[in-house]
């Protein structure tokens, strides 16, 4: 049965490659490499969390973040010990506010306490997978900054899963270098007041993302393909499968014309994201006992500037053209 799914597998492959369509890689995305400035500790006797922001170059789904870590140290920087709680929590923000602080929570992921020996020395390790805490997962859109976050993963943590350990003054070290080396982004520091830039040093990390290729769809409209007896003051509506670049959601992508025109209805089109809906808003009523043709063009796109293509089988870009009648 393995070999079989095994072949199915490769035999899949095989068609996407011959038809043309690449495949998306994880790549390396972000990183700052250097830890020769020493590190940061975080332990379960403290509430210091740690973070870095960094800013996105591609947009996609992030895979995986690696960050130059060890274990073990205590706040007088003494060597040894047991590492505490179940590992390292890495959080990623759902961006940063205007302050350039973390903001929100898209998920989160672990570094097991097992992947680290105790003598100190720092490694790259890699997390675990990210559990999605939004919608949105750890899709990350380029030009955008988020915040990977690092504290102590243990039972009174709110994504706790095992039993809990005696609290250990034994942290693990972050690895940093100064001066600060990486421009898309600062490392942070959280106290009893809250998030405090460090503007002298940056965290040792590395983001993974695969790219996002593929197109978007209109998955739901309003009025339905065919629908009759619609009302005249109907407004026209587009959802998407994923969320859009509102700036190629407008009046020259989103059209509505009356059966026969070459020119479009006047109107008002709108993108509301939070829904990923496009609204189409007429000027005027519309003509009592008339068809009509709404489309959307190819020329809208996703947040990674792929084109709208509504039937991905059929060659070249396909736009999203649907009809309906208005009432008597």
């Amino acid at each position: 049965m393995r070999r079989t799914v095994s072949l199915l597998t490769t035999m899949a492959v095989a068609l996407i490659v011959a038809s043309g369509i690449a495949l998306a890689q994880s790549q390396l995305d972000q990183q700052q490499p250097l830890d020769d400035g020493g590190y940061a500790l975080v332990n379960e006797t403290a509430t210091t969390e740690i973070a870095q922001t960094f800013t996105a170059g591609v947009t996609g789904t992030l895979d995986k973040v690696s960050l130059d870590v060890g274990c073990c140290a205590d706040d007088s920087g003494n060597i040894g010990g047991t590492p505490a709680g179940g590992g390292i929590l890495v959080g990623l923000s759902s961006g940063v506010d205007s302050s350039g602080l973390p903001s929100g929570l898209k998920a989160f992921a672990t570094i097991p306490a097992s992947d680290f020996s105790t003598d100190g020395t720092l490694h790259w390790e890699d997390t675990l997978t990210f559990i999605p805490v939004s919608s949105s997962g750890t899709y990350v859109v380029a030009g955008k900054q988020y915040a990977i976050s690092v504290s102590v993963n243990h039972c009174h943590s709110a994504f706790a899963t095992t039993a809990c350990p005696p609290l250990s003054a034994s942290g693990y070290q972050w690895g940093w270098t100064t001066p600060s080396a990486y421009s898309g982004g600062n490392a942070l520091v959280f106290s009893g007041s809250g998030w405090q830039p460090k503007n002298d040093y940056d965290f040792a990390f590395k983001t993974y993302v695969t790219p996002d290729t593929t197109p978007p769809r209109v998955i739901s409209t309003r009025p339905h393909n065919g629908a009759t007896g619609v009302a005249p003051l109907a407004r026209v509506r587009a959802t998407f499968s994923e969320d859009m670049m509102a700036s190629t959601i407008n009046d020259t992508t989103f059209k509505l014309y009356e059966k026969g025109a070459t020119i479009p209805v006047k109107a008002r089109v709108a993108y509301d994201a939070n829904t990923k809906t496009a609204r189409l808003n007429p000027t005027k009523e519309l003509k009592p006992h008339t068809r009509y043709r709404a489309v959307v063009s190819v020329r809208a796109k996703d947040m990674a500037g792929n084109r709208l293509d509504q039937r991905p089988g059929v060659e070249g870009d396909q736009p999203k053209r649907w009809h309906f009648t208005v009432a008597k």
